[in-house]
């Protein structure tokens, strides 16, 4: 992994615990939202599984945020 892909690895995770923290959400919350098992979203924030483009989309999608946010 280049260090601009591990850049963005941890922009993205860094931001999804952002802004399901910003919305009060747990990972299990997040998980029934996403439709996967709580133990993925737990994975996906510590870096341990990567995450999907479908994933990703979805995930921007029930923050309501554009996803490109969750690179910044």
């Amino acid at each position: 992994m280049t260090s601009l892909q591990k850049k963005y690895k941890n922009n993205v995770i860094k931001n999804i615990k952002f802004y399901r923290k910003k919305l009060g959400w747990t990972q299990e919350a997040l998980s029934e939202k996403l439709g996967i098992h709580p133990v993925s979203v737990s994975r996906y924030e510590n870096g341990d599984r990567d995450i999907t483009l479908n994933i990703l989309l979805k995930i921007a999608e029930v923050f309501n945020i554009p996803p490109e946010k969750l690179f910044d």
